[in-house]
């Protein structure tokens, strides 16, 4: 199967004291709170079509395993780069439990269950 060629969009917010992040609140409440203060500005930034090659695969094989793992490496790196934005090393795992935790989901496991000192639950390894 192919990949396909896809076009990186992000939002680059101008604000004062309240920095939007949906990592802890929900999306719909998030953008209420946004569009109702008045002095948020939001740009967004469209970046060229991102389309992998042989080249991308072949020069950053060690990225990943699996061919998508690279593809989303490279453009995970072209949007961090373009965007200035922070590169997380959080595991997707520790980013769900972070959000249920912060979001107060039923299903959230609290801070004192999670063992911290195990390097597999912040890596996802």
């Amino acid at each position: 199967m192919a990949e396909k060629t896809i076009r990186p969009v992000f939002l680059r917010y101008s604000h004062g004291m309240v920095d939007t992040a949906w990592d802890c609140i929900d999306l719909l409440p998030l953008l209420i709170f946004t569009l109702s203060w008045g002095c948020f500005h939001c740009q967004v930034n469209v970046l060229p079509d991102f389309r992998p090659t042989e080249y991308l695969f072949t020069e950053h094989a060690d990225k990943g395993k699996e061919r998508w793992q690279i593809y989303a490496w490279a453009l995970r790196s072209v949007m961090c780069e373009e965007g200035r934005f922070t590169k997380s090393s959080l595991s997707g795992t520790a980013k769900k439990l972070y959000t249920a935790y912060m979001t107060m989901a039923t299903d959230a496991v609290h801070k004192d269950e999670i063992d911290l000192d195990d390097p597999g639950v912040l890596s996802g390894q």
